[in-house]
C-alpha cells in the first residue's frame, strides 16, 4: 500500500507512528478540534479505519527496517575493518592530523589484519604431573 490519498490521514499515520499519541497525532495532522477530548474521540474513529490501520502497520515495518539498518551500519563489519587496516599498512593513508603515520602504527595494522584473517595461531604446551588421589576407608564402624 502506498501513501494514503487523504493528506491529513497520511500525516496522522506518520505522526502517530512517531509519537504513539493519537490525540497529538490528530492535531498535528491539521484537523481542527475544539478540545483534546474531541481530538481523542476523532482520532479513535480514524484509527478504526482499515486503510489507516494498514498504513500504520506499513509505516511501523518501515521504521523497524530503518532501525535495523541504522544499527547494522553503526558497527564496522570485519570486511570494512580489513579494508581500513590494509589501506594503513600499504601506506594509502599516509597522514593523520597533518602528521605522517609512524611505522609502528602500520605494523600494528598488519598484526591486527593478520589476526582477523587467522594467520597467527597461539600454541600452548602444557605438561601437568597430576598424582591421583586415593581415598582409603580406614575408619572402622562398630556395629553393636
Amino acid at each position: 500500500m502506498a501513501r494514503l490519498e487523504n493528506v491529513r490521514q497520511e500525516k496522522f499515520c506518520r505522526n502517530f507512528c512517531k509519537s504513539g499519541n493519537q490525540t497529538e497525532a490528530y492535531k498535528a495532522a491539521g484537523y481542527k478540534v475544539k478540545s483534546d477530548a474531541a481530538a481523542s474521540s476523532a482520532a479513535s474513529r480514524l484509527l478504526s479505519n482499515v486503510k489507516v490501520q494498514q498504513r500504520i502497520a506499513e509505516l511501523n515495518v518501515e521504521i523497524v527496517k530503518l532501525s535495523e539498518q541504522k544499527e547494522h551500519n553503526a558497527i564496522a563489519q570485519a570486511e570494512e575493518q580489513q579494508r581500513f587496516f590494509t589501506t594503513i599498512l600499504r601506506g594509502e593513508i599516509s597522514e593523520c592530523n597533518g602528521k605522517p603515520i609512524p611505522i609502528n602504527v602500520r605494523l600494528k595494522a598488519t598484526e591486527l589484519l593478520g589476526k582477523m584473517q587467522g594467520l597467527y595461531v597461539n600454541h600452548v604446551e602444557t605438561n601437568l604431573n597430576v598424582q591421583p588421589v586415593v581415598i582409603h576407608d580406614d575408619i572402622g564402624v562398630d556395629s553393636a
